[in-house]
């Protein structure tokens, strides 16, 4: 009797054990829980794509207005070069021909990343914007701006 008693307490026990594993995997291969799950990584990605995406369109708008600039301020030098050559060809061509190298020499010298860092900060951009147009780490020209403002109060690192 105990033989069959133990037979039976023990198929019992393998079919309970089996029953706790399929409602496991039933649980984790629920498909609305993996079809939930799958949504919110998505989601995710889409969200992380769109600041991606405004962030590409803002560097890019400040890259056209930067463009739009040097078109303005190189349309006023050609105005200003025609009205002194009419006015005065000879004396004014001499003037402007050294005027414009020394402008040529100011534009074809490299700007240091750290120069640049300081002149975008002054003209009133963020640190993220800096660092998307630099293409920098944020933390990088959070480091070069706080160096910079450390030596205009007189200390040096």
């Amino acid at each position: 009797m105990s033989f069959w008693l133990f037979t039976i307490l023990y198929i019992a026990s393998l079919v309970f054990m089996w029953w706790l594993v399929d409602a496991r995997v039933r649980r984790r291969t629920d498909p609305g829980r993996l079809l939930a799950r799958v949504d919110a990584e998505i989601q995710g990605l889409v969200a992380e794509l769109n600041e991606t995406a405004d962030r590409n369109v803002t560097v890019l708008e400040d890259r056209v207005a930067a463009l739009q600039e040097l078109l303005a301020q190189a349309d006023r030098t050609v105005s200003d070069l025609r009205d002194a050559h009419a006015r005065q060809p000879a004396q004014v061509s001499e003037a402007f021909k050294l005027d414009l190298e020394r402008r040529r020499v100011d534009e074809v010298a490299p700007r240091s990343t750290r120069d640049e860092v300081v002149r975008l900060h002054q003209s009133g951009l963020s640190s993220d914007i800096i660092a998307g147009r630099l293409n920098l780490a944020v933390g990088e020209v959070e480091l070069i701006l706080s160096i910079h403002s450390g030596r205009d109060r007189g200390r040096t690192y």
